[in-house]
């Protein structure tokens, strides 16, 4: 049974309004769900907040803001990429409290730095990161994660608006690059259900990441052909198909 308390938690860098119309979408393929979509330190409504250096750290603070929205019940999570570390460290700590997670595009230190962030993306990424001007920052780091053309025009404007409206410190990038880079995984088994949902046309984070957590935890794995990194922006229905998969 699909359960009904969600979490959703971006990746690096990323604030709860870059999911875009996503959360109405799942809300409409599933509409018993409730959501809330949580920001990390030092991003959005937290964005005065200095970011640890540790996916412990950010989680705790993650955590605190979810029992806020969610005060009783168990808990799934929905999370891409970064946000996947933090409902690991979740799934370590709380595991009475998860009731099931969706990782998209995540990994661990069990992959090899230049899989977990591909070497061949590291220059323009570090342009992104410094570039002064919010519309050509969000349109580098929009061409290296997503594959649509159609996600890619659609999240231009939204994704300028909010670097202009919070502007993100390059400072915070680094901090949670290092945190991410320095997450280890799992600190125990656990019991919670996991689907992990992976894009085999992902040029920011190596496919073989998710292949690595699958062999590692022996977590039911789907490959999407064609998408990149931000699989929700790319190819929303899918994702909704496969958790309708996952729980049923």
């Amino acid at each position: 049974m699909l359960p009904n308390q969600w979490v959703f938690l971006r990746g690096l860098g990323r604030e709860k309004r870059h999911w875009g119309e996503f959360p109405d979408f799942f809300k409409g393929q599933f509409p018993n769900v409730e959501i809330a979509a949580v920001d990390a330190p030092g991003l959005g409504e937290h964005s005065d907040v200095s970011s640890p250096i540790s996916i412990a750290g950010i989680a705790d603070y993650c955590w605190h803001e979810a029992r806020q929205k969610f005060p009783k019940g168990k808990i799934a999570v929905f999370a891409v990429s970064m946000g996947g570390m933090i409902a690991m460290d979740w799934m370590s700590r709380f595991e009475n409290e998860i009731e099931a997670a969706i990782l998209v595009n995540s990994s661990s230190k069990d992959s090899a730095v230049f899989y977990r962030l591909r070497y061949q993306v590291w220059p323009k990424f570090l342009k992104a990161v410094f570039h002064a001007q919010p519309k050509e920052r969000e349109k580098l780091i929009i061409d290296l994660i997503m594959n649509s053309e159609v996600a890619r025009e659609n999240a231009l404007p939204i994704w300028t608006k909010i670097a202009q409206e919070h502007p993100i410190q390059p400072l915070t990038f680094v901090r949670q690059l290092w945190a991410a880079s320095q997450f280890s995984g799992l600190q125990k088994k656990t019991s919670t259900p996991v689907l992990l949902l992976n894009s085999l046309g992902d040029r920011f984070v190596d496919p073989s990441c998710s292949e690595t957590l699958h062999q590692k935890y022996q977590w039911q794995l789907e490959r999407h052909p064609w998408g990149g990194h931000d699989l929700v922006w790319d190819d929303p229905q899918w994702v909704t198909d496969y958790i309708q998969r996952f729980f049923s």
